[in-house]
């Protein structure tokens, strides 16, 4: 028998806007009508939308979407939808707004994370034209290049390591032009990538980690980074964490990092090792994708052997059981 709730998957009809593409879309809202009595994908544009949700009042949403522009007409104006949702009482998964919004700005993220005493790589930010030569750059080459505030790996490639001022100058600009975006500079960090996904656990009030290594294959410029490209091509390698020391502190900093950041829920937190092998934050996803290839039902897959229903399943019942509890 299904269960008697009315649920609304929620994405965003402009793609740039989501989390997750319509196939992973489609894919949950089946998995959702197995299990409940009444399921619908609504798709939104505008503030409007969200108030016409807030009046079918579902018992919950299903969050695929951070912002979302108040007017479908003119982007540049965007609210957090989560905040809508909490303030009119709508229950829904993952964080709320504050958090939400962390995650879509990096260097926010990465300054409360290292406030909170977890180690981040230091960082500038620039935009084309701010420093003229090699000299003024402030963090020494190679560097790491990507936009200030876009998620899924957008604006990351193989252009992204830079070694040479003139290959900065190529990357800032290509940002600037191609997603009218500022750039986030890091130092290059050599060592291996990790993404953790955390899970909370309400009943217990306790996080739940699990890591998994991500090696991918050198790029044309030889460098080993996930970005675009690879995360479409699902051609990484992901494995377990074995060894003891090192799973214990990317436990401790993913969720560090989680905690610091307000989040609730479930997301994923992304690590690399710098050239000591320490672990490094780079960045939160707290609305992560979700299609079955995706990092945070793969990890569950190999640590806890849920299937990628399963995985879905949780995150509606974790949402379910924080509103009665």
């Amino acid at each position: 028998m299904k269960i008697s709730k009315n649920i609304e998957l929620v994405r965003a009809y402009n793609g740039k806007f989501s989390s997750m593409g319509p196939n992973a879309s489609k894919a949950i809202l089946a998995i959702l009508k197995k299990k409940y009595k009444s399921v619908k994908l609504t798709t939104i544009s505008s503030l409007k939308d969200i108030e016409k949700i807030i009046e079918r009042s579902p018992d919950l949403v299903f969050l695929t979407v951070k912002r979302i522009p108040v007017d479908e007409n003119n982007e540049s104006e965007t609210i957090w939808v989560s905040d809508v949702l909490f303030n009119a009482g709508i229950n829904h998964t993952g964080s709320l707004g504050e958090a939400i919004s962390l995650d879509y700005d990096k260097t926010k993220a990465k300054d409360t994370v290292n406030d909170a005493g977890f180690d981040t790589a230091g960082y500038f930010i620039t935009k084309p034209g701010d420093y003229l030569n090699a000299e003024t750059i402030p963090i020494q080459f190679p560097l790491f290049i990507k936009p200030t505030s876009l998620g899924n790996k957008k604006g990351v490639d193989a252009e992204s390591v830079v070694h040479n001022y003139s290959g900065y100058v190529s990357k800032v600009q290509s940002l600037a032009t191609d997603f009218s975006s500022d750039s986030l500079v890091e130092p290059f960090l050599s060592g291996r990538e990790f993404s953790v996904a955390v899970i909370q656990k309400h009943a217990s009030q306790s996080l739940e980690s699990l890591p998994i290594e991500i090696v991918i294959g050198k790029n044309k410029n030889g460098d080993r980074i996930l970005g675009t490209t690879a995360n479409s091509g699902d051609d990484e390698v992901i494995s377990i964490v074995n060894e003891p020391k090192l799973y214990a502190s990317l436990q401790l900093l993913a969720e560090g990092a989680f905690t610091a950041l307000g989040a609730r829920d479930y997301g994923r937190i992304d690590i690399r090792l710098n050239s000591d092998g320490q672990p490094q934050f780079l960045e939160a996803n707290l609305i992560p994708g979700l299609s079955s290839s995706s990092f945070y039902p793969i990890a569950n897959k190999l640590y806890n052997n849920l299937s990628y229903d399963e995985t879905i399943l949780q995150i509606v019942s974790t949402a379910l059981n924080r509103q009665i509890a």
